[in-house]
Formats: structure tokens, sequence, C-alpha cells
């Protein structure tokens, strides 16, 4: 029996330091650097440069194929505020005035000295507070462009930091899990040896092998969800994302009150401001069309030689008449598309708020699980496997006891795995989209 306690007090230590790691050592992953280390760089050749967070988020913006497209509208719009109110093209005419139809002089051109053949140019003219409104539109088209060229960055730095922290939390847990698996061999292989000396139940045999079958359940989950994550790192960085990942993330702990103060400067609320200045100078040249806009024309009309050429000079004016019909309408609808612009700003601005305080508030209840894990579970766990060995070695308790705790010491490990990475992939949520969007 003392034989028996030997070999299982030598893998319980295993467990039991694991655990003081977990419950009291700075690395956030559960594990010494050196471990998590060795064990991700013997996957790679050692040349291999490791992934690093802010890395892959630079990637990720070089490479977005949605980002490149956004630009492209930002460059057309920057492009039509070239054209944008400049006058239109003139017109060139040709024409052939006063021919006569009938009578014996009928589709002569040489005969009548009224008959000319005239060309000339045409110009129309936009009243300038027409073509102004059409220029701030142009212009606040490209601010609306580059706004929603800014929030997509925003998010395409937050899925890709997102996609990190996945991969890496689930890095941690294949290594934990390898860590198990050697431990339950070593258990079998121990269980075994007694069970044929007759020092052991084969109950307390099978237990092991249950829990060999549990590790393999969740080491097939873990692979799929490992392999999930690098194809969706993989999509947004390309052939990097099969790099081994660096050793810790860096730390992305929210400061509550700076991203209140800033909340208004979002990026993605930031795209209103250029919509209500679009929306202003519709208004604007719908406004416009009260005004009267002018033409002007010449026009050289040659006739017989024998009568001499003649010019023409005139001026058009467009007359704004009826305008409770034909443009204040237009003046009106456009009034009201800049204020539902103003009520949207201000919804998203309530929505976005309520979403930081459930956030902010998501991200302290998890701090606190974390911190409740490593402080009262797993010094508890590692306490109760501490008494059920002493009970084992003292002849008073049972290997299924021992082996039963040492189940529960692995449940907590996963858990404590499980709420760092909810809780790094909503800091990067709150520093990305609310840190950082703010100065995108």
């Amino acid at each position: 029996m003392y034989q028996n306690a030997q070999a299982l007090s030598a893998l319980m230590l295993s467990v039991l330091s694991v655990l003081a790691v977990l419950a009291h050592a700075a690395p956030i992953d559960g594990m010494s650097p050196q471990t998590a280390s060795s064990r991700t760089l013997a996957m790679v050749t050692p040349s291999t440069t490791p992934l690093r967070l802010d890395e892959a988020v630079m990637l990720a913006v070089r490479e977005s194929a949605s980002l490149a497209g956004q630009n492209a509208y930002v460059e057309a719009a920057r492009k039509r505020e070239v054209s944008a109110g400049s006058l239109p093209d003139p017109k060139l005419f040709l024409g052939l005035d006063n021919l006569p139809v009938n009578g014996a002089e009928a589709w002569n051109t040489q005969v009548d000295p009224m008959t000319m053949e005239t060309v000339g140019v045409m110009q129309d003219m936009p009243n300038r507070a027409r073509r102004d409104a059409a220029t701030g539109v142009a212009v606040a088209q490209t601010a609306v462009e580059t706004a929603r060229w800014r929030a997509l960055r925003v998010q395409v730095r937050r899925e890709a930091a997102q996609a990190w922290i996945g991969c890496y939390w689930l890095g941690r847990k294949l290594v934990l899990l390898d860590a198990l698996d050697q431990e339950n061999h070593a258990l079998q292989q121990m269980l075994q040896a007694q069970v044929a000396a007759g020092s052991a139940r084969a109950t307390q045999w099978v237990l092991a092998q249950q829990e060999a079958a549990e590790l393999a359940d969740r080491r097939d989950v873990l692979q799929q969800e490992s392999s999930q994550a690098r194809i969706a790192l993989r999509k947004l960085i390309g052939a990097r994302a099969d790099a081994p990942l660096a050793d810790d993330p860096p730390s992305l702990v929210p400061d509550a009150q700076a991203l209140r103060a800033s909340l208004r400067d979002q990026a993605d609320l930031a795209v209103y401001a250029p919509m209500e200045q679009k929306a202003r100078a519709e208004e604007g040249l719908a406004e416009a069309a009260k005004q009267s806009d002018w033409g002007v024309s010449l026009a050289w009309q040659k006739r017989n030689p024998a009568y001499g050429d003649m010019m023409s000079l005139q001026f058009t004016y467009t007359l704004p008449v009826f305008s409770a019909t034909r443009k204040d309408p237009d003046i009106a609808a456009s009034q009201q598309e800049r204020l539902a612009v103003v009520d949207q700003r201000e919804q998203a601005l309530r929505d976005r708020r309520a979403a930081l305080e459930s956030e902010l508030d998501q991200y302290q209840t998890l701090q606190r699980q974390i911190d409740r894990i490593r402080q009262v579970w797993l010094p508890l766990v590692q306490q109760k496997q501490q008494l059920q060995l002493a009970a084992y070695r003292a002849n008073r308790g049972s290997a299924d006891a021992v082996i039963e705790a040492r189940r529960d010491a692995i449940e907590q490990q996963f858990r404590l795995l499980d709420l760092l990475s909810r809780r790094d992939a909503l800091g990067a949520q709150l520093h990305y989209v609310y840190a950082q969007g703010a100065s995108s």
C-alpha cells in the first residue's frame, strides 16, 4: 500500500504543480512560458518567427480586400470633386434659318436674303449657389467614404485581434491537454500494474481509461476548433497565420473612464457627421433650384454673298415659377433626410453607449471569475487532492477519490483557460473598437 501511495503521490505532484502555476504564477496562459514555448516551437522550424498580436493586426489591414475596395470608393469620390460644381459642357449648334418651303423659290438657299446657314455655340450657366452646393455634396461624399474606410479598418483590426487571441488560447488548451495525457498514461500504467499485483481494484483502472477517453474527446473538439480558428486567421492575414504564436498576448485592460470619454469619437459613429454635411449640401442644392440659371449663345449666320453675313447673341434665364409644387417639395424632402441622419446618429450613440456599458460589465465579471478561480477554486482543488492523497496514504481513503479530485482539478484548469480566452477577446473588442477606434 505504501508503494502504491508513493507512485500515486508522484503523479499527483505533477498535477499540483500545474495548479500552483495556474493559481499564483504571473503567466496568464496557465503554464510557464518555457513550457508553452518549447511545446509550440517543437512543431515548427527554429527559424520561424513567432506571430505577434500587433503584427497580425497590421497584416490584416494590409491584406484586407474590403479595405482596398473601400479605398477605391474614397479615391473615386475624391476625383469627382474635380468636376463637381463646374460649368456644363458648351453646345455646338448648326442650322438653316428662314428657308423658303413653297412657291417658285422653295428649298432654294440662294434667293431669299433672310436664308442663313447658322453655326454657333451655347453655354448654360447654373447659378453660383447650385454650383457651390454640388461641390459641397461631392466633398461631403468623400468625407463619408473616408469615414466608412476608417470604420471598416477598425472592424478588420478587431477581427484580426480576436482571431489571434482565439488561436492563442486554443493552443494553450492543447498544451495543457498534452500534459494531462502524459499524466493519464502514467496513471494507467501504474494502476494496471497494481491491478495485476492485486493491490488495486480493476474499477480504478477503468476510471483512468474513462478519463483518457474524455481527454481524447476533448482533444478532437479542441483540434477542430483550433483548425477553424487558424482558417479564420489565415483568411485575414494569409500564410503568415500558419506561424507559431508569440508566447503571451499583450495586456488589453480597458480604461472605463477613457472609453466613455471617447465614445462620441468612435470611427463608426464619426461617419454620421459627413453624412449630415452631405444632407445639408443636398438641401442647399434643392434650395438653389429656386434661383434663376442663365445661358448665353453666340451664332454666326452666313447668307448669300450678295447680302452679307450676320451674327446673333442671345441670353436665356430660367423662370422658377410654381415653386410650391416644383421646388418646395424637394427642399422639404432634403430637410427630412437631414433630420433622419441626425436621429440615426443619436440612436447609434445610445446603442453604442449601452453596448460599451454591457461589455465593460462583462469584462469585470470575467475578471472576477478568473480571480476567484486562481484565488479560491484552484487552491481548493489543490487542497482537496492533498487531503485525498493523505487519506489514501493513511489507508483511510481510496484511489478512486484521488482520481476524482484530479478530474475536478482538470475541469478547473480548462475553465480558467476558457475565461481567459473570453476576457482577452472582449479586451480586444474594447481596445480596438473603442480605445483605438476613436483615433483611427
